[in-house]
């Protein structure tokens, strides 16, 4: 699991289901069970916080867990086509709507992926949701590499 290295002390999960790519959902039986705009956040390109605050009717704020920039472990390489050790923005958030946690967002973005611009916006302000600050630069991005995992958490 690539988030499991840098979880903090007080954060605890069961994992109910195996991980999966978001391009396999149509013969996963786990999702089955999602009503469709669950299945819209979870797998649609785009901002998963615009489609949150549509969906809320409320701005969606971040709890940061984690951000800093880190080598890339072995696992995290592979799963992004990189050299181990190589540095990055690492970045583990709750989105959160009054005081609710929706989601746990997990993000790797080798350094050499990204602007100096953006980055240093994204280190100035990380209480603010990554979509958020891709989508005010109008940098489209879609969700080729996400996994998406059935949680139960205590936490959340």
């Amino acid at each position: 699991m690539l988030f499991s290295e840098l979880m903090p002390i007080d954060f605890s999960y069961t994992l109910l289901k195996g991980w999966f790519n978001a391009e396999e959902e149509r013969d996963r039986p786990e999702l089955s069970g999602l009503l469709p705009h669950q299945k819209l956040l979870l797998l649609s390109d785009g901002s998963m916080t615009l489609d949150l605050e549509l969906l809320w009717r409320s701005m969606v704020e971040v709890e940061v867990k984690f951000q800093g920039i880190t080598g890339l472990s072995k696992e995290a390489a592979a799963y992004l086509e990189e050299e181990p050790e190589k540095e990055a923005l690492e970045r583990e958030v709750w989105l959160t709507v009054e005081d609710k946690k929706l989601v746990y967002a997990h993000s790797v973005i080798p350094l050499d992926r990204i602007e100096q611009g953006l980055l240093d916006e994204l280190k100035k302000t990380p209480d603010e949701p990554l979509g958020r600050v891709l989508n005010s630069k109008k940098i489209f991005f879609s969700k080729k590499k996400l996994e998406v995992g059935l949680v139960a958490c205590k936490s959340a």
